[in-house]
């Protein structure tokens, strides 16, 4: 799996500005009466711990077993919130039961038409759909093979927003919320061997891999600090 062995520094990944979660649910009534959420593709729990903390009545799902077993860990303190083995694709949600769906960094894993055939299953009339993302305002690795492999830079961006604006039967414009966060030399990276194509060690390229990140970090820095400005895109619709 594409995250196997990277649930505990996952944690370094960035979070969600209040906004964001403020957005999601500025769709139910505030009491949350026979309201449900779902976050699909949940991962460690970056966006369902701040929507139980709301008092969301949530459901994380998540595939990967180390995932979620740091998922479980994060929500263990929310009554509201249950976790669930199960795939974007095939939940095993009951017909007609949910509110909302959102999916945070997780759309792209997903094979589209088998979640879009799920989510008009699973979606209550009126329902929404919300998939997030937080976008680095610089990227400041983008020389490394497996960053500009893969969704993190120019047109692939493009790309994934195309396939996100596709999916929707309708949808509305999407939002932009901003955040920076200031990292230290090992916050940072941790943050860069958290992502999925980044060589684990004892892989063949981790040790490359560590040397381009430090220098990296040694260019971009002031004071042993890298300010990075991050832009998280919500897309909404139905």
């Amino acid at each position: 799996m594409a995250f196997e062995g990277k649930s505990k520094i996952y944690s370094a990944q960035p979070g969600y500005p209040d906004g964001v979660v403020d957005y999601v649910l500025s769709s139910l009534p505030n009491s949350f009466n026979n309201a449900q959420v779902a976050d699909i593709g949940a991962g460690t729990g970056k966006l369902s711990a701040l929507l139980a903390e709301r008092g969301a009545p949530l459901i994380a799902i998540e595939p990967d077993p180390q995932m979620r077993e740091e998922l479980s860990r994060n929500l263990n303190a929310y009554s509201n919130a249950k976790v669930v083995a199960a795939s974007a694709e095939n939940t095993g949600l009951p017909d007609k039961s949910l509110d909302i769906i959102a999916c945070a960094q997780a759309f792209h894993w997903f094979d589209a038409n088998a979640f879009r055939s799920e989510c008009d299953r699973i979606l209550k009339p009126g329902g929404k759909i919300f998939a997030i993302y937080n976008q680095p305002d610089m990227e400041p690795l983008e020389e490394l093979a497996w960053h500009r492999a893969n969704f993190s830079g120019g047109s692939s961006w493009k790309g994934l927003w195309k396939s996100i604006e596709d999916f929707f039967h309708s949808n509305t414009a999407p939002r932009f919320f901003s955040s920076s966060i200031s990292y230290s030399q090992p916050a940072f990276l941790s943050l860069m061997l958290s992502y999925a194509q980044a060589p684990k060690e004892g892989d063949p390229n981790y040790e490359r891999y560590v040397n381009s990140v430090l220098s990296a970090f040694a260019r971009l820095s002031n004071n042993g600090i890298f300010e990075q400005h991050w832009t998280t895109r919500v897309y909404s619709g139905s």
